[in-house]
């Protein structure tokens, strides 16, 4: 979701530079959007980055977070699926995943 007016700014642009033959409007409608681009009802707004409605849970899995993260191999080089070392030991204490899924930590231990 963006904001309103940098996608009106957004598809102005790209009326300007689409062909002519594309480009034309019918009835001297000045501010013409297409049809599929608006909506009738505003996104609802969902935290995603919050880990829990309690402050004291939300305390609880940080610390978690932070002691798995000394744990891991701290390359984030993303072969779990996670971006970096740090959104893996959010997942895996938001029980998306379990810790052993971490390739490296895989390959150490087979060793």
């Amino acid at each position: 979701m963006q904001n309103p007016f940098i996608a009106k700014a957004r598809l102005q642009t790209l009326r300007h530079t689409l062909p002519v033959s594309q480009n034309f409007i019918e009835d001297g409608e000045k501010d013409y959007i297409p049809e599929g681009y608006l909506f009738n009802e505003l996104p609802v707004y969902k935290p995603i980055t919050r880990l829990s409605d309690n402050i004291v849970e939300s305390m609880r899995m940080l610390s978690d977070i932070q002691k798995l993260r000394e744990l891991l191999p701290g390359i984030d080089c993303g072969a779990c699926g996670a971006p970096t070392c740090r959104a893996f030991a959010e997942d895996v204490v938001r029980k998306g995943v379990s810790p052993e899924d971490c390739p490296i930590n895989k390959s150490k231990k087979e060793k």
